[in-house]
């Protein structure tokens, strides 16, 4: 039951509720709220430290060209 409590913090947090909204809905102590999210967001911060700058930056000009071609298109259909 931890587990999964811990584990729905975090997926409200990434859904992008606040923190006291968090304590509210769940009944979870202050503290523990704002520890789950320092392990997180240190966890995160790790992980995006090992990706390798060349290919992050390679994704995102991909990335950006398709959005580009969605928004030109108005959302239809592109290649």
């Amino acid at each position: 039951m931890e587990r999964t409590r811990r584990d729905t913090a975090i997926e409200l947090l990434c859904a992008g509720h606040r923190l006291t909204a968090i304590i509210k809905l769940l009944k979870y102590p202050r503290r523990t709220v704002y520890d789950i999210t320092k392990n997180n967001v240190a966890s995160l911060k790790a992980e995006m430290n090992k990706l390798d700058p060349a290919e992050v930056s390679t994704a995102c000009g991909r990335f950006r060209r398709r959005l580009k071609g969605i928004l030109e298109a108005e959302g239809g259909h592109i290649e």
